[in-house]
Order: C-alpha cells, then sequence, then structure tokens
C-alpha cells in the first residue's frame, strides 16, 4: 500500500492529475504509524523530486514501453530508482513443507 500511495504522489507531482492529489492525501489516513512515518520520510520525498523532474508521463504510450528495460526506461524519462520496500521489513520464512513420498 505504501508504494501505491508514493505511486500517487509522484502522479501529482508530475502531471497535476486530481484524484491522484486525493488518494495520496486520504489514502494514508488507515496507515499505521510506522507506515506513515516511512511514506512521509522516505517515500513522499523521492516521489515529489521525482515527480517534478522527470519528463511528463502524461503522453507517454506505455502499450510500445512494455518490452523495454525498467532501468533503460527510468533513465530517459528522469526517474531515479525508488526506495526498496523490502529494505524495511524482515525476509519472510521460508515454507519448505517435506514432499510426502507415496
Amino acid at each position: 500500500m505504501e508504494g501505491e500511495i508514493a505511486l500517487k504522489w509522484f502522479e501529482w507531482a508530475n502531471m497535476g492529475l486530481p484524484v491522484a492529489a486525493l488518494s495520496a492525501l486520504f489514502g494514508p489516513l488507515r496507515f499505521k504509524q510506522p507506515e506513515r512515518k516511512r511514506l512521509r520520510e522516505l517515500y513522499i520525498p523521492w516521489a515529489v523530486k521525482n515527480g517534478l523532474k522527470a519528463k511528463s508521463l502524461i503522453n507517454v504510450y506505455w502499450e510500445k514501453e512494455l518490452e523495454r528495460d525498467a532501468g533503460d526506461l527510468r533513465r530517459e524519462l528522469g526517474i531515479e530508482k525508488p526506495p526498496s520496500v523490502r529494505d524495511f521489513y524482515p525476509p519472510r520464512k521460508s515454507t519448505n513443507i517435506p514432499s510426502s513420498k507415496h
């Protein structure tokens, strides 16, 4: 969910979409305190900075870009790689279930 809200902040900064602004402002109301803190300290600054400096994405023909390398596309559009949510959560424990042999 944090990534989705960060995307709304990016859309708002980049394209000025009113619906993105509403989602960006009211979406986090149901978040717990640690999620709101990460959003406020990490994701919103990234999203606003990159949304303002990136090329406008409103006219990108995304269907033509689907086969492109994401890193190349980010560089062309002027978007830094976003912070990874995986850095803030412990890895999931493996659920290796022994297979039963019949």
